[in-house]
């Protein structure tokens, strides 16, 4: 049983979901005045229901990381058409699964370089990457946000093969 008045979350411009009491909910434009983030559980709930209630806002949270609604850069219209380019350039399959011999179809573009720390190679082709979402996923450590051992070595061949030097953090 989700709380009525729990899941209400709102950012500028989106849809965003209301829960009922039967879990199923619906979907509203927010309004001018539902600009803050509301994530109430009603006074009155029993215990078990307040947890749900708190579930409820922890999976959408989680959801708000997965949509990157915080980094502007992915919704620019430079970017669209740069991902599609290089998911066009890739034949729509995943890079490093093609490497192993198998067929895996590509549905995530990466930055060999990573955008925070590499700004000057964010937009070139050679430096981005078609990957399928799991294989995307092994790139990151989705905790700190760093390069794993596998992105490191993506990272040292793209760089050999484009002629850029690899910095010191990321030599094998």
């Amino acid at each position: 049983m989700v709380c009525r008045k729990s899941v209400k979350k709102t950012h500028p411009g989106r849809v965003i979901l209301i829960a009922s009491r039967g879990g199923a909910g619906r979907f509203i434009q927010p309004s001018a005045k539902d600009r803050a983030p509301a994530f109430r559980c009603h006074p009155f709930l029993p215990p078990k229901a307040r947890e749900a209630c708190a579930a409820s806002r922890a999976s959408f949270m989680e959801d708000d990381v997965k949509r990157k609604y915080t980094d502007p850069f992915y919704r620019t219209r430079r970017w669209e058409k740069l991902r599609a380019a290089v998911l066009r350039r890739d034949g729509y399959r995943c890079q490093e699964s093609k490497r192993f011999g198998k067929r895996a179809e590509a549905t995530t573009v990466h930055h060999v370089f990573p955008r925070d720390e590499f700004p000057e190679y964010q937009w070139e082709p050679w430096n981005l990457i078609s990957l399928a979402g799991d294989v995307h996923d092994q790139m990151h450590d989705r905790v700190s946000g760093a390069l794993t051992q596998r992105g490191a070595e993506l990272l040292r061949r793209v760089a050999r093969k484009n002629g850029v030097d690899v910095p010191w953090r990321y030599r094998g």
